[in-house]
């Protein structure tokens, strides 16, 4: 089962599940101490279905991986129970490789959520911008959008 699409909050994978790792983790003892998980434990989790990977199965490990680990090894290390474990992940799309950053599941709304991202202040200041100017022009006050002109012609002579 998946979140409603129609929420902005919607849990959202890693920037990195469809990108090739430029070096990529080479052995499974590098893998294991980088993440702080062993093998055998990968090796539950996969036989469990909460990785997306058969960790014994592989020569090296991309960073959509370790992302994968990560998540689920916070699940498994806060205490839950396997069977509560499965509940969740199986509320939220495969494979598990969301970052643990942002991502969390809302017991109000029994649904898995991405924190939004906050715009910069300059992003929210160039759009109210452009809306504002925008607004103008769809009401036709050319006087104004004309004082606008001015005002930028002016500071951009000083500099």
């Amino acid at each position: 089962m998946v979140d409603d699409s129609s929420d902005s909050c919607k849990a959202k994978f890693h920037s990195s599940l469809h990108q090739k790792t430029l070096f990529p983790t080479k052995s499974i003892a590098a893998f294991e101490t980088e993440t702080a998980v062993s093998a055998d434990e990968m090796k539950r989790w996969h036989d469990k279905e909460w990785l997306s990977f058969d960790s014994t199965a592989l020569d090296e490990f991309d960073e959509p991986q370790w992302v994968e680990v990560e998540f689920v090894k916070g699940l498994v290390r806060s205490g839950l129970s396997d069977e509560w474990i499965g509940k969740l992940l199986f509320k939220l799309e495969k494979p598990y490789c969301y970052d643990t950053k942002d991502t969390f599941y809302s017991f109000a709304d029994q649904s898995w959520k991405t924190m939004p991202r906050i715009p910069e202040s300059e992003e929210v200041i160039e759009e109210s911008l452009d809306s504002y100017l925008q607004g103008l022009a769809d009401v036709e006050e050319r006087e104004r959008l004309l004082e606008i002109r001015g005002t930028i012609d002016d500071l951009l002579e000083a500099k």
